[in-house]
Formats: C-alpha cells, sequence, structure tokens
C-alpha cells in the first residue's frame, strides 16, 4: 500500500512487574489500551490501521530481524497508512476519554505475598 508505515507496540520487560501474576495481565491490558487509544488517534490524524498482527505466543523473536532493544518484548506490529482527514473533530473526545485513563503505579514489593494470603478468601 503506498506511503505505509509499520508500527510495533512492545513490553519493556524491564519494567513489568513480576510479584503477582495479575500484574502482568494488567501490563498486557493497559498496552492494549494504549494501542487501541493510538490507533483511533492515528485515525483521526488521517492513518488508519490496514492489518494488525499479535504475537500470540510470546516469543521475543517473533520480529526478527527487526532493531529492537533486547528487553523489548513486541505484541503487536500494525501497517498504517494515510487516509482521509474528515474525521479530524474526533481527536477532542478521543483527548477528553484518555485524560480520563487511570493506571495504578503505586509502589510495590518485588516478590510475591506470603501464599496464605494468595490462598484466602474474601469476606
Amino acid at each position: 500500500m503506498p506511503g505505509s508505515r509499520y508500527l510495533v507496540l512492545a513490553l519493556d520487560r524491564g519494567r513489568e512487574l513480576t510479584a503477582l501474576r495479575d500484574h502482568r495481565v494488567e501490563m498486557y491490558l493497559s498496552c492494549g489500551a494504549y494501542l487501541h487509544m493510538l490507533l483511533e488517534a492515528m485515525r483521526i490524524a488521517g492513518w488508519g490501521a490496514s492489518h494488525v498482527a499479535w504475537n500470540e505466543d510470546g516469543r521475543s523473536d517473533w520480529l526478527l530481524p527487526a532493531a529492537l532493544p533486547e528487553e523489548w518484548l513486541p505484541l503487536a506490529a500494525v501497517r498504517v497508512s494515510p487516509t482521509s482527514p474528515e474525521e479530524r473533530a474526533r481527536l477532542v473526545e478521543l483527548a477528553r476519554v484518555a485524560g480520563r485513563r487511570i493506571t495504578n503505579r503505586a509502589p510495590y514489593l518485588n516478590e510475591a505475598p506470603p501464599a496464605a494470603l494468595l490462598e484466602s478468601t474474601v469476606p
């Protein structure tokens, strides 16, 4: 496709929270939400995604020979191409929604909590 570019969404394993499995899930969800908002903003700015490929196996070598830092895990590759700029007015609404997005960046210990705590039931 003329004018196409490729975008790679990657997870920086150096910033990954590993104490709980849920932290990893939260990071993947956060990356997916970011990609969704980014692609929507790009579409409004005149760049449409024509193909999204997901790294479903979690392989580090999925995009070789792409020049990615060693600690990055590619999650998705997207082909974007220029589109008509008819929807730029929606960028204001997207900025409002993106501004309300909140992630938990509270301090944490880099170790798992005691097994008894994980196995306890919530009253």
